[in-house]
């Protein structure tokens, strides 16, 4: 079982990290079209770019639950919670608001110590 804990900085800047790759693999085969000699036959099929972009969704999706857990675990919750993005639209949303606005457990928890190094008062 994995017991980490991560704090909402280290948490939005995961995130923005995992929306620029997922942005840069889905406008892959936009940019190599661009540089592909226009005379001959184009880089990507429509197919081919339409499957580029689902695995891009797919796997932003999959970062997404996987970076919530020890986010989860940071405010006492099991990272089973992170199910949640199976929810359409509103399941991704919900976690990237509640794990970008609620503040962490002070002090240790059952998941690990406080990843901002401050004690509980």
């Amino acid at each position: 079982m994995l017991k980490a804990r991560l704090s909402r900085k280290a948490f939005v800047l995961r995130l923005l990290c995992l929306l620029l790759m997922s942005g840069a693999l889905a406008a892959y085969p936009d940019i190599w079209g661009a540089f592909s000699n226009p005379i001959s036959e184009p880089a990507f099929a429509p197919a081919d770019e339409h499957v580029i972009q689902v695995i891009s969704r797919i796997l932003l999706f999959i970062g997404i639950a996987v970076t919530a857990i020890p986010r989860f675990h940071d405010v006492g919750k099991s990272g089973w919670w992170s199910a949640w993005i199976l929810l359409p639209i509103v399941g991704i949303f919900a976690i990237v608001l509640y794990c970008g606005s609620v503040r962490g457990e002070r002090g240790n928890n059952d998941y690990g110590p406080n990843p901002s190094g401050q004690n509980g008062a």
